[in-house]
């Protein structure tokens, strides 16, 4: 997928919510990257804009550092 393009205020504020989450957890963007398989790189793509995640991928990040994704996008999510 394509990063995150520069107006994309929402997509901002979910990378902003992850990394902050992730940090108050004093985890590194390696131990959530072996957590879910991927390399630190893919973290550190998603943290910082250049690459989104699919759906069940983003529901990972978001299962391993307990956030519940109805706080980070209050707004209905397909995922069917």
């Amino acid at each position: 997928m394509k990063g995150v393009k520069e107006n994309d205020s929402n997509i901002q504020f979910i990378i902003e919510i992850v990394r902050g989450r992730r940090k108050d957890l004093k985890m590194t963007q390696e131990e959530l990257g072996k957590i879910l398989g991927v390399q630190k790189a893919f973290i550190s793509k998603f943290e910082s804009g250049k690459r989104i995640p699919r759906v069940d991928t983003f529901l990972r990040i978001c299962k391993a550092l307990d956030l519940k994704v109805e706080l980070i996008y209050p707004e209905r999510i397909p995922l069917t």
